[in-house]
C-alpha cells in the first residue's frame, strides 16, 4: 500500500490522504463543516465538491474562502501564505514565483468568484435538510451561528442586522444598501429561537 504524502504545517507535519472526512471545529470546539483532505496542504474538499483553503500560522487559523477549481485554492493558499512569510515547507508550490495575497485580499477574491458563479446566493445563509434556514456570520476569524429561521427572508434580515452590529461592511453584507438596525447576537440568537410569527423581513 503506498505511503500517504506528508505535508509540514505550522510547528507539526500533518498526513493529508483522500480516503476519509473530516470535521474541522473553531476555536470553541464546534463543529463548522465536514471536510475531506486532499493531497495539498490547507486544501479541503467539502461534500458539495468544492475546495476550501485553510492556512494555520502561529496559532492563528485563516478561512480564506472556497471556490470550485482545486489549482486556484492551491495557487490563492500558497500566495497568502508568502505575504504571511510562512517557511517553504508550508507551500504546495515552493518552486514557482508568485505575488504575495493578503488576506483580506484573497478572502474577497474568492467571496466575488462565489458569488458571480451563483449570482442568487446569499452570504452567510443555508438551506438545512428539514427545509429551514441556518444563518451563520463569519467576523475576525470567529465563526457566529446564529440560529435557524422558517423561511430565507428572515435568517436574511437576522444575519445583516448581525453584520451592522459588528461592524462588517462591502463584500459581508448581502444588502449594502438597505438601512436596518443593528442586533447584537444574543438578541439574534433569541428571536430566531423563538421564531416568532410577528417578525417581519427588512
Amino acid at each position: 500500500m503506498a505511503t500517504p504524502p506528508r505535508f509540514g504545517c505550522g510547528n507539526a507535519t500533518r498526513t493529508h490522504w483522500p480516503v476519509e472526512w473530516r470535521t474541522h471545529r473553531d476555536r470553541h470546539g464546534r463543529a463548522i463543516v465536514r471536510l475531506r483532505p486532499v493531497r495539498y496542504s490547507g486544501i479541503y474538499k467539502t461534500r458539495s465538491g468544492n475546495y476550501r483553503c485553510i492556512i494555520q500560522w502561529r496559532k492563528k487559523v485563516y478561512h480564506l474562502g472556497t471556490t470550485a477549481d482545486e489549482e486556484t485554492a492551491v495557487v490563492i493558499r500558497d500566495r497568502v501564505a508568502q505575504h504571511l512569510c510562512c517557511p517553504k515547507r508550508m507551500l504546495n508550490l515552493p518552486g514557482r514565483r508568485l505575488k504575495p495575497m493578503s488576506v483580506e485580499e484573497a478572502t474577497a477574491n474568492l467571496d466575488r468568484a462565489a458569488k458571480a458563479a451563483n449570482p442568487g446566493r446569499c452570504l452567510g445563509v443555508q438551506k438545512t435538510k428539514s427545509g429551514r434556514y441556518k444563518s451563520v456570520i463569519q467576523w475576525k476569524n470567529e465563526v457566529h451561528w446564529l440560529g435557524e429561521a422558517t423561511t430565507r427572508e428572515k435568517a436574511v434580515w437576522i444575519r445583516e442586522r448581525v453584520a451592522r452590529h459588528l461592524g462588517c461592511r462591502g463584500r459581508m453584507l448581502n444588502l449594502p444598501d438597505r438601512k436596518l438596525k443593528p442586533l447584537s447576537i444574543e438578541d439574534a440568537k433569541t428571536l430566531l429561537r423563538r421564531d416568532s410569527k410577528q417578525l417581519r423581513p427588512w
